[in-house]
């Protein structure tokens, strides 16, 4: 078998030139409870979905592997800033780290004994239905309630 010697563009046009190199490997979506804060005087929920994609360029030689792994964007998620005003007991503030947007990591494998190589490029995204700029998300919020926000729920209130 041939293995792929690209030196093309990114990933994307890979994708393009080589289809049946690239294989889905698996999609999911993860729930997770990103915060659960109560300091007794207020509480603040943060629930997350998290779409998790697996993909596997197959066939490839180390140096097209290492090419296209050094085109993959490692980290690109923002911090959730959560700010709560209470008229009884002031404002309180949290924090969600590495919360919205997308994250991609990128592993080369050997395939074979005959120097084939599989690039796998797993992606987890987590959107936010407003606007993202910046270092961080900002979100404020008074009285109890909830919201969601794309893939992010929020909710708010006077601890029990």
């Amino acid at each position: 078998m041939a293995w792929i010697s690209y030196t093309g563009g990114d990933l994307a046009a890979f994708e393009a030139a080589y289809p049946e190199a690239v294989v889905v490997v698996s999609e999911n979506d993860v729930a997770r409870a990103a915060l659960d804060f109560d300091d007794r005087t207020c509480r603040i929920n943060v629930r997350a979905i998290e779409h998790q994609k697996v993909t596997e360029y197959r066939a490839l030689t180390l140096d097209t592997a290492e090419r296209l792994k050094a085109g993959v964007a490692a980290f690109g998620k923002k911090r959730l800033e959560l700010s709560y005003m209470d008229s009884s007991y002031g404002e309180h503030s949290a924090s969600c780290p590495h919360l919205i947007g997308t994250e991609r990591t990128a592993a080369i494998s050997r395939a074979n004994e005959v120097d084939g190589y599989t690039l796998t490029v797993t992606e987890s995204t987590t959107a936010w239905s407003g606007a993202v700029s910046g270092e961080y998300v900002e979100y404020s919020f008074t009285g109890a309630g909830s919201a969601t926000m794309g893939d992010v729920s929020v909710s708010w209130g006077h601890s029990a």
